[in-house]
């Protein structure tokens, strides 16, 4: 089957129903997404192509963890590691770190997890309905 080209990384649905459409791997768009809309859901492309749907969380944040050569053929070249989803509801956070197989290892976090309070502050984004 014939890979698409181009594929967003995640698809917002945003609090007035529009949809925030995602970058790639390498410019993921996720700190254009506005900071006065609210994501009602979110969509999360995973490398199997299928989605990670979250919604009714009060924010969310994403990053994508690489490693970068420093010798060999490829000492240029990041290599992604995991993809990062995480939704904050009260106190507790879920944190899916995704290898680029789609494995998926789910933790459930407090908001004052060392992992969490590391996190850059403008990172976040708000969610709601």
């Amino acid at each position: 089957m014939k890979k698409i080209k181009n594929k967003p990384l995640f698809i917002a649905i945003l609090d007035d129903n529009t949809k925030f459409i995602g970058g790639n791997k390498s410019d993921t768009k996720w700190l254009e997404i506005p900071n006065n809309k609210k994501i009602k859901s979110l969509y999360y492309r995973l490398p199997s192509d299928d989605f990670l749907c979250l919604a009714g969380y009060s924010e969310y944040y994403h990053l994508i963890e690489a490693v970068q050569m420093v010798s060999g053929n490829n000492k240029s070249k990041a290599k992604i590691k995991y993809f990062h989803v995480i939704a904050k509801k009260k106190t507790k956070v879920l944190h899916y770190k995704i290898n680029t197989l789609g494995q998926i290892n789910l933790e459930v976090l407090s908001k004052n997890h060392k992992f969490i309070k590391k996190l850059n502050p403008n990172g976040w984004k708000k969610g709601g309905i």
